[in-house]
C-alpha cells in the first residue's frame, strides 16, 4: 500500500503493481535468527523475554518481545491483570511500539510485542491486509498458551494494519474480549482504491485495472483480498473495540472507523480527535491515545 505509487510510476507499472501492493520490508530477504539482539540489548530496551514462534502456512517466525507489568507499589503485586498484544503498522516494526507496550505493562498487563509477518526481525514474504496476519495471531496465542505465557483476559492493541490485524484476530478467537483499533482501514480493497486513487486519476488507472491487481496480489500472496476485511470481523466478535482515529488522516480515512463502528454500534466506541492525521496519532503528542487505551482495557479486561 504504501509503496503502490513509486511502483506504478515505474514503465512497468502494469506487472509491478499487483507485487507493490502486497511488498512488505522483507520481501525477498532472508532473517536469521542469530542476529536477533541479545541479552544486553533487550535489558537496555526493558525486554524481559523474547520469543520465536512458527506459524503458517505460508511459512513464517514471528519475533516477539514480552515486557512484564511493573510492580504495582501499594499491593508489591506482580501477577498481570490479563496480555495484550501491542502491534504495528504496515512498513513498521515492533520497535516502535515499544512505548506503548511499556505503559500497558505499567497498569499490570503482560505486553507482548510482535513483528507481524515480513517486518521487523520476522521472516515471510508477503503482507496481506490482516487476513493471514490474523491467523498468525492465533497460533501466537497459542504458543503462548502452551508456554504457560497467556493470562486471560486478552486484549489487543493495534495502530493501521495492527489495528485491522487486532479487529480480525478478535473475530476468529474468542480469547481477544477488548481491542484498541488506531487508524484502521475498514477493508484492504477499499483502502487500495482510495491509496491509488492518491495519486492517480481514473483515466491514467481504471478501477478495474486496480481491481484486477488486488486479486492478482492475493493469489500471488496466496490469500483472499475479501477476507481482508475488519468490518467483516467487528460484525462477528462480541469483543469490545475502541476505535480511534484522526480525522486529518489522509492515508486512511477517519470514515473508516465511522464504517466499522456503524457495525458494532453495541460493542464498540468511536473516539475522533481533530488535528490527528495518521503519522502523528501513532506518535501520540499528546498521551490520548495512551490514557483512552488504558482505560478501555481497564474497563473491559481488568473490569471483568
Amino acid at each position: 500500500m504504501i509503496l503502490v505509487a513509486a511502483h506504478v510510476l515505474s514503465t512497468n507499472y502494469r506487472e509491478s503493481m499487483p507485487r507493490a501492493i502486497i511488498y512488505a520490508p522483507n520481501t525477498d530477504k532472508k532473517i536469521n535468527p542469530a542476529d536477533d539482539l541479545g541479552a544486553d540489548g533487550l535489558r537496555r530496551l526493558g525486554v524481559d523475554h523474547q520469543l520465536r514462534v512458527n506459524v503458517g502456512p505460508p511459512p513464517a517466525s514471528l519475533s516477539v518481545w514480552i515486557i512484564e507489568p511493573t510492580i504495582q507499589q501499594e499491593t508489591r503485586d506482580t501477577a498481570p491483570r490479563g496480555t495484550i498484544l501491542v502491534l504495528h503498522g504496515i512498513q513498521d516494526q515492533k520497535t516502535s511500539m515499544l512505548r506503548t507496550a511499556k505503559s500497558l505493562a505499567a497498569r499490570g498487563y503482560r505486553a507482548v510485542l510482535v513483528d507481524s509477518r515480513a517486518h521487523g526481525r520476522s521472516s515471510g514474504q508477503w503482507v496481506t491486509y490482516g487476513a493471514i496476519e490474523s491467523r498468525d495471531l492465533v497460533q501466537l496465542l497459542d504458543a503462548l498458551q502452551q508456554q504457560q505465557l497467556l493470562v486471560k483476559p486478552v486484549g489487543a492493541f493495534g495502530v493501521s494494519l495492527g489495528g485491522a490485524s487486532a479487529i480480525m484476530l478478535a473475530g476468529i478467537d474468542s480469547r481477544v474480549r477488548a481491542v484498541v483499533a488506531v487508524a484502521s482501514f475498514a477493508t484492504m480493497h477499499d483502502e487500495v482504491f482510495h491509496y491509488a486513487r492518491r495519486f492517480f486519476p481514473e483515466w491514467w488507472l481504471s478501477d478495474d485495472f486496480i481491481g484486477r491487481a488486488i486479486a492478482k496480489a492475493g493469489r500471488e500472496a496466496g490469500f483472499n483480498p475479501r477476507d481482508a476485511s475488519p468490518l467483516q470481523a467487528i460484525a462477528k466478535t462480541d469483543a469490545h473495540v475502541l476505535l480511534i482515529h484522526g480525522r486529518a488522516d489522509k492515508k486512511i480515512s477517519y470514515h473508516d472507523s465511522e464504517v466499522l463502528h456503524a457495525a458494532s454500534h453495541d460493542h464498540s466506541e468511536l473516539v475522533l480527535l481533530d488535528h490527528e492525521d495518521h503519522d502523528s496519532i501513532s506518535r501520540d503528542p499528546n498521551g490520548m491515545v495512551a490514557l483512552r487505551s488504558q482505560e478501555w482495557f481497564d474497563e473491559w479486561l481488568a473490569g471483568r
